[in-house]
């Protein structure tokens, strides 16, 4: 599945806020980073859970331990962060 969905977790989320709008260049970076990193692994079912006052992120990974070696570590990442309404189009999370 697309990694945009794994970015939009409230992990992401949190490390894009606290880079700032004029760090957007690193954190894309790090996000790259990350990619290569996970290379070896693949990003499988990603589950967003909303509520009145709660986002839950579930993304269940699947990432090799050393590139060439056949070993593997399957688990789900989850995040979770309280979650304001502050307009119709404006949410406010905090992890």
């Amino acid at each position: 599945s697309s990694t945009q969905f794994f970015r939009s977790s409230p992990f992401f989320l949190t490390i894009r806020a606290a880079m700032g709008e004029s760090n957007k260049d690193m954190a894309e970076n790090a996000f790259d980073i990350h990619d290569r990193a996970t290379t070896a692994g693949r990003i499988g079912r990603v589950r967003q859970i909303i509520t009145n006052d709660s986002l839950t992120s579930e993304v269940d990974l699947e990432v090799g331990l050393l590139p060439g070696l056949p070993f593997r570590v399957k688990g789900t990442v989850i995040t979770r962060a309280s979650l304001k309404v502050k307009s119709s189009e404006t949410l406010e999370l905090q992890v």
